[in-house]
């Protein structure tokens, strides 16, 4: 009885096949980061608004509490910048 070999099939590399799912999961991460890269920048508007108002009225303690929020809410808006980024450069559009 002769011996055969058994058929293989041909092995295809996970990674030259565009991931649809990690595209996606990509674009939505984006439109989240994106919207909340929006929301930290009306709460920046909304304390320069207020730090602007403290400083005409004189309430130094006000500015002081202000700007410190400022500092926090501009430091929120980097570490999403910063993602944001990341994303992009993983997930560059290919034409």
């Amino acid at each position: 009885m002769p011996i055969t070999k058994p058929v293989t099939q041909p092995v295809t590399q996970p990674h030259t096949v565009p991931d649809t799912a990690d595209q996606q999961q990509a674009d939505y991460f984006m439109r989240l980061l994106t919207g909340r890269r929006g929301l930290i920048d009306q709460r920046l508007d909304g304390y320069r608004q207020k730090i602007a108002k403290a400083e005409a009225k004189g309430d130094a303690d006000a500015v002081a509490g202000l700007r410190r929020l400022t500092r926090i809410a501009e430091q929120d808006r980097q570490a999403v910048d910063g993602l944001i980024d990341k994303l992009r450069r993983r997930f560059a559009r290919r034409a």
